[in-house]
């Protein structure tokens, strides 16, 4: 399976536009990650980590790290094109599914 992360790209640079830290494959696991996140953007974060990659590569989808206003990140994710899942629970991570994963031959 073969993915497409400009969606992703699209979305995160509209993050990072709105004051939110963003990376991809940030680091090995979410405690790490969070733990990495500068002081200055403990309050507006969002990145997947090298388990969710992995995760994202093989299925499409992963759930994702964050801090900041849920319905706002899930608003610009889908805007990208990028469906989304989430209870709206700051306590539960937000799941994004790409619609563009397709085999390449």
């Amino acid at each position: 399976m073969t993915l497409s992360y400009s969606k992703i790209d699209i979305a995160f640079s509209k993050l990072e536009a709105a004051g939110y830290f963003t990376r991809k494959n940030f680091w090995c696991c979410q405690t790490c990650g969070v733990a990495a996140v500068p002081d200055d953007a403990a309050e507006n974060y969002i990145f997947y980590h090298e388990q969710d990659a992995d995760t994202l590569r093989d299925t499409g989808s992963c759930y994702l790290c964050f801090a900041g206003d849920g319905s706002f990140i899930c608003t610009t994710l889908n805007k990208a094109g990028i469906a989304t899942e989430w209870d709206g629970s700051d306590r539960s991570r937000i799941r994004m599914v790409l619609n563009s994963a397709v085999a390449e031959s």
